[in-house]
C-alpha cells in the first residue's frame, strides 16, 4: 500500500503482524492489530512521518468512532471509493503520529524496534507528550475489504499536512488550501442536499452544517500554531494603529513611514514587512546627514557603539552621509506578534534618542568618538 496525501512524499508500506497497546487514558488500554508501518526520512537522516495501518474489529470502529478516538471526527469524511461500511466486517485504519513527537524515534533504525517502544511507552501524566495516547495519532483513511469491492474513507487530517499544523514554516495558509481542496471534493460528492446519517452501521454523513461544527473544533485562536502565519503587515499594522501611532502606507501596506519626536531630537522611522522572507524590519533615520569631512569619525562613533549593543545596529551609508539604527527579526519558525512589534520599535527609538547628542556633537563641535560616547552616556545618564 502506499499513501500521498497532497504534495506529500509517497509513503510505501512494510508489512508488519504486531499487536499495539495505545492508551485511551491513564487508565484504559487498547489494542490494535497493527499490519504495516511506513516511515519516511529526510536527508539528515530524521524521520517527518510515521504512519501504521491497524486491522480491527467493527466493534473496535465503533467504539472509536464514538469516542472520537485517534482524533476521527465523525463528520469529517468523504468517501473515496463509494459505498457503506458492513457490519460485523473488519476494518483497516491508516493512522499517523504527530510530527513533533518523531524525534523520539531518533535512535531506532528498524521497524520492530519502533514497535517496541511504541508498546514500551510509559504511562506519564503529559499525555501530550507520550506516542501510544490515541490522541497524538490521527486516522488518515478508513477501508474495509467487502465480497467485490473495497469500501474507502479519507478524512480532514489525510487533506492537511500535519507537519504544517504543528510546524510554524508551513502556516496557516497552506492548511486552509488543504481545507478548501477537502471541501471541494466533498461538495462534488454531494448530489442531494443532504446525505442522512446511518448510525447503525458507522456510515458518516457529508452534511454541511455538521461538517461546520467539526471545522469550529479545530483550534483557531490567537494561541494557536495554525494562526502563526499571520501576515507581518498585517500584525504591523496592528501594533501601530493600537499604539495610536500617526502613519502613512506606502507600497501597498508592506511600508509604513511615520514621525517620532524624542528628547533630543525629531526624526522618520521606517516600519518594513517582508512577508516572502517573514521579516520585520525597524528603521529610525537620523534628521542629520554626516559631512564628507566626518565620515571617517563617525563611522568609529558608529562602530563603538555597535560593538556594546546587544539588539539592533547603526548603520552609515558613506555615499551620502545617512545615519540609521535598524532593529529586526526572522519569524520564519516563530509567531509573529504585535509584542515583538513593541519591542523591536521601542527599542530602536530609545537607543537614537540615547545616542542622537553624540552623533550632533561629531558633526557640530569636531568631537573625537570617545567624546561623542561620553556626552551621549552623559545625556542618558541624565534622563534617567
Amino acid at each position: 500500500m502506499m499513501l500521498n496525501n497532497n504534495t506529500e512524499t509517497v509513503l510505501e508500506f512494510s508489512p508488519i503482524d504486531r499487536e499495539l497497546i495505545f492508551r485511551e487514558d491513564s487508565d484504559n488500554l487498547l489494542a490494535f492489530k497493527s499490519i504495516a508501518i511506513a516511515l519516511n526520512k529526510k536527508p539528515n537522516n530524521h524521520y517527518d512521518r510515521c504512519c501504521l495501518k491497524l486491522h480491527i474489529s467493527d466493534e473496535q470502529y465503533q467504539n472509536i468512532l464514538k469516542n472520537q478516538l485517534f482524533n476521527l471526527k465523525k463528520d469529517a469524511l468523504i468517501p473515496i471509493k463509494e459505498g457503506e461500511f458492513k457490519p460485523g466486517l473488519n476494518l483497516d485504519l491508516v493512522i499517523e503520529l504527530r510530527p513533533d513527537l518523531l524525534s523520539q524515534f531518533s535512535e531506532y533504525q528498524t521497524n520492530d524496534a519502533i514497535i517496541d517502544h511504541l508498546n514500551a511507552a510509559p504511562a506519564n501524566t503529559d499525555s501530550d507528550q507520550e506516542l501510544n495516547y490515541t490522541e497524538n495519532w490521527y486516522c488518515l483513511i478508513i477501508e474495509q475489504q467487502q465480497e467485490t469491492d473495497v469500501i474507502q474513507y479519507r478524512t480532514v487530517w489525510d487533506y492537511l499536512k500535519l507537519s504544517a499544523a504543528f510546524n510554524t514554516l508551513n502556516g496557516a495558509s497552506e492548511i486552509l488550501q488543504s481545507l478548501s481542496n477537502f471541501l471541494k471534493e466533498t461538495f462534488n460528492q454531494i448530489e442531494t442536499d443532504e446525505i442522512e446519517n446511518d448510525q447503525s452501521n458507522g456510515q458518516i454523513s457529508l452534511d454541511t452544517n455538521n461538517f461546520i461544527k467539526f471545522l469550529k473544533t479545530i483550534d483557531l485562536d490567537e494561541d494557536s500554531e495554525i494562526n502563526q502565519s499571520r501576515s507581518i503587515s498585517e500584525v504591523m499594522q496592528e501594533f501601530f494603529s493600537e499604539d495610536d501611532w500617526e502613519f502613512v502606507e506606502m507600497e501597498e501596506e508592506s511600508i509604513l513611514q511615520m514621525v517620532f519626536e524624542g528628547d533630543h531630537g525629531r526624526w522618520t522611522c521606517f516600519a518594513l514587512a517582508i512577508e516572502e522572507n517573514r521579516q520585520f524590519v525597524f528603521y529610525s533615520l537620523c534628521p542629520v546627514n554626516t559631512p564628507p569631512e566626518k565620515i571617517s569619525a563617525m563611522a568609529q562613533f558608529l562602530t563603538k557603539v555597535n560593538y556594546g549593543t546587544t539588539i539592533g545596529n547603526f548603520e552609515l551609508n558613506y555615499s551620502d552621509g545617512e545615519i540609521r539604527y535598524k532593529t529586526s527579526i526572522d519569524v520564519e519558525h516563530e509567531r509573529f506578534t504585535t509584542g515583538l512589534v513593541n519591542n523591536l520599535v521601542y527599542i530602536n527609538i530609545l537607543t537614537m534618542d540615547k545616542y542622537l547628542p553624540g552623533i550632533m556633537a561629531i558633526i557640530n563641535n569636531k568631537l573625537s568618538p570617545d567624546d561623542a560616547i561620553a556626552i551621549a552616556e552623559s545625556s542618558a545618564s541624565e534622563q534617567e
